[in-house]
């Protein structure tokens, strides 16, 4: 316990709130390294935890200042707070103060009071308005009407914090699960992009995104060259929260773009000082290279879609919870962001747990409220729909899976796709590119799907070396659209994209009806495409005709039908049934 006051001490700038007060060996030092073996018993003592309703646990308490409780019989009807003009800053002080009293009083109704004692005596060496300042509770996040508490309470205390004037609920911490031959000039007409970059003999999760349905019957060789706007991101920020980052590594090593960690997080809610932007560990995780990958994916210079993105990592230690959402949220909003409506920053969030509708509902009611707020302002979220084979809705037992089936959230599924970066084996490519992967969430709530397999390359914080390897989940997917949309803010930089128009524009250059085992016309089903649609052959030799082979054109009387074969049928032929005139023949 003393070690994690200690780094409580060295924390900056805002609370952050936590899972629970269990003794926890926290030691972050100036290298950044960490005590594993201690950190992966901290694991599983939070693991134990959350499986007990009776353990000390940090709550989430939701307050509106303006609401208080009505004085009748059952003391449960809400109505305008009488003290409404006074100061919202005192009012939420003195409720901080009134839970603190009841904390002191009853600390013989904690399994663990002794762990309560030593944060209170710790708390006294700083004021409540003073930067550093972590204690028994905290206010962590503030939006109009609305103020977020936490503070560590024994089960007894609950009922009566929930009873407290202006709290309209009071709820446990929580975890979130960590969810060529080309013809530059037609590239360039048909994206609209600036200028074109080109990577050959790139992975084939990058290669599917960057040209039309691959159909072996109309190109004689798969092109596994990844097209895409020489901007690439340039300008726009992706903003990941995740397990933990390494940096040092080339797939980060262009200097004209930041690529950092911000601040840690611990799991129970305080910030953590960095010591090493790059190389950043605040605490073990059975996934600790999951956010260097999720950052790779999104933009790294080889395995990446937007390679001149900046970068913001954010890591968490331990798991990521419900508190450490909001409060990097929070962070962001009041020391990161200018909330103006041009900002171009699109968060990753690759993790994601299931939840029945009205649970824990307050917390992801106001989740929403701070999103809703984000978007305003230009900013777009991506989440991953999860790997559990299920809707991301259950109609039937009222289940979702959150944050991905948040309103203004875009929801990702994925997709198979080769492992081999250089395969070329083309029925297994039509096969397996354009059908939902076995493992990944579908339904109602997702958006789009993305390839669902990846290849990648880290400086491992677990293996400690560079490290290269496949990497699949709905955890990649998501960061693969995400790169995509800070593409999209680069070549835009004149427009505000919000949730709706970005995921129409999404939608526009993406494509329908491609995911062969997806209901057709089911609003989910679009495959991901970063606006480069035509399809060429690597060795030029084609079958088909049009935009899925090579703009090439029909001889022989021919027309060239709307799935790119030459035919001499009079329905295909027909302008009014996709007959595509510029490469054939068209009867009109």
């Amino acid at each position: 316990m003393r070690k994690l006051i200690n780094v409580f001490l060295l924390s900056i700038i805002i609370t952050l709130f936590t899972n629970n007060i269990h003794a926890m060996n926290i030691n972050v030092n100036k290298n950044n390294k960490i005590e594993t073996e201690s950190l992966k018993n901290d694991v599983q003592k939070l693991k134990e935890i959350e499986n007990d309703p009776n353990a000390d646990n940090f709550y989430l308490i939701f307050v509106n200042y303006t609401l208080v409780d009505n004085d009748n019989e059952n003391n449960t009807e809400k109505i305008h707070n009488k003290r409404h003009e006074e100061n919202r800053e005192e009012f939420i002080n003195s409720l901080m103060d009134e839970i603190h009293d009841l904390i002191t009083d009853n600390i013989d109704t904690y399994k663990h009071p002794e762990d309560v004692e030593e944060i209170l005596d710790k708390e006294k060496l700083r004021k409540r308005d003073d930067q550093f300042y972590f204690g028994i509770v905290n206010n962590i996040s503030s939006l109009k009407d609305i103020t977020v508490l936490t503070a560590i309470l024994s089960e007894n205390l609950v009922d009566n914090v929930k009873n407290m004037n202006g709290v309209y609920d009071c709820i446990p911490n929580r975890a979130f699960d960590l969810h060529n031959s080309y013809h530059e000039q037609e590239i360039l007409e048909e994206t609209k992009w600036s200028k074109l970059a080109m990577k050959n003999n790139t992975d084939v999760h990058l290669s599917l995104i960057s040209q039309g349905i691959y159909n072996p019957k109309l190109i004689s060789k798969y092109d596994n060259t990844f097209y895409y706007p020489e901007q690439a991101g340039k300008n726009s920020k992706i903003v990941i929260i995740d397990s933990a980052f390494n940096f040092n590594h080339e797939e980060f090593s262009n200097t004209d773009r930041t690529v950092s960690c911000v601040i840690g997080v611990d799991h129970r809610g305080e910030i953590l000082t960095l010591y090493d932007s790059k190389e950043c560990i605040v605490g073990y995780s059975d996934s600790i290279d999951h956010g260097t990958v999720t950052a790779d994916l999104a933009g790294g210079l080889q395995h990446g879609v937007a390679p001149n993105a900046d970068i913001y990592g954010f890591p968490v230690a331990l798991e990521l919870n419900f508190i450490t959402v909001i409060t990097v949220l929070q962070f962001i909003a009041k020391y990161l962001l200018v909330m103006n409506d041009n900002n171009k920053i699109v968060f990753n969030f690759s993790f994601g747990s299931i939840y029945k509708k009205n649970e824990f509902s307050s917390y992801f009611e106001y989740l929403q409220y701070l999103i809703d707020n984000y978007n305003n302002h230009g900013v777009i979220f991506v989440a991953s729909a999860g790997n559990y084979n299920r809707s991301v809705y259950n109609v039937t037992s009222e289940e979702r899976i959150y944050p991905c089936y948040l309103d203004k959230v875009i929801c990702v599924g994925a997709t198979d796709n080769p492992y081999n970066t250089t395969s070329n084996n083309s029925e297994q490519l039509l096969v397996n590119s354009y059908r939902k992967a076995d493992f990944s969430d579908y339904g109602d709530g997702v958006d789009i799907y993305a390839p669902g397999y990846h290849n990648y390359a880290i400086n491992s914080i677990e293996k400690k070396k560079n490290t290269e390897g496949i990497f699949n989940g709905t955890s990649g997917s998501a960061p693969i659209v995400a790169g995509v949309v800070a593409t999209i803010m680069s070549e835009y930089p004149k427009t505000t994209f919000n949730y709706d128009s970005m995921l129409n524009y999404l939608k526009k250059i993406s494509f329908k009806n491609a995911i062969v085992d997806i209901e057709k016309d089911h609003p989910s089903n679009y495959f991901i495409n970063n606006g480069k649609h035509v399809v060429y052959s690597e060795d030029d030799i084609y079958y088909g005709c049009g935009i899925n082979a090579g703009y090439n054109k029909c001889g022989d009387k021919s027309c060239c039908s709307s799935d790119g074969y030459c035919v001499k049928d009079e329905n295909s032929c027909k302008i009014e049934n996709g007959c595509q005139s510029n490469y054939g023949i068209c009867n009109l």
